[in-house]
């Protein structure tokens, strides 16, 4: 077994054990805290499939952003400090039967795929560059329409926004 095997073997572990323990935890806590080593071994094996991009904006997005939002969140309330506050789940048996449905279709849809005939998986039409030259290149270029209208419409929002949030204030 080479290294890079045994790393992702590693990074998949962690992160299923982390997801199994972020649903079934009983403090919010120590979901919250699963929950990073759920996003970190995501980051992870993005590195390990060369996709740089998503990998750091995984880390910037989830754990820099929503993760430390969501601790602050759990640590700044009153009640954590004055008594235990269980995560209940009422429905472990309906979620675990759903996601052993999803489990299972995604297996077969696996199992049944010719991954030979899919041309971007080919191993002589690697495309050279960087990930996010790439990205750049293509967002200027190709999908440059596309990106302005994405851009105009959250502007839109943002006045829209500002719109609503003056009115109430009058």
């Amino acid at each position: 077994m080479t290294i890079e095997i045994i790393l992702f073997y590693a990074l998949a572990f962690l992160t299923i054990v982390s997801t199994i323990t972020v649903a079934v935890a009983n403090n919010i806590l120590y979901a919250a805290l699963s929950l990073l080593c759920t996003f970190i071994g995501i980051a992870g094996l993005y590195i390990y499939a060369s996709a740089d991009y998503l990998a750091v904006t995984q880390i910037m997005v989830y754990v820099g952003g929503v993760l430390v939002l969501l601790i602050f969140g759990i640590m700044l309330t009153n009640k954590i400090g004055i008594k235990h506050l269980p995560n209940p789940s009422a429905n472990k048996w309906n979620g675990f039967l759903l996601s052993f449905s999803v489990f299972i279709i995604i297996a077969l849809g696996i199992v049944k795929t010719n991954f030979e005939k899919i041309p971007w998986l080919q191993a002589n039409n690697q495309t050279e560059g960087k990930t996010t030259t790439q990205i750049g290149f293509n967002l200027l270029t190709t999908y440059v329409f596309p990106f302005e209208l994405a851009s105009v419409l959250l502007l839109v929002a943002l006045i829209g926004a500002a719109f609503v949030a003056s009115k109430q204030n009058k």
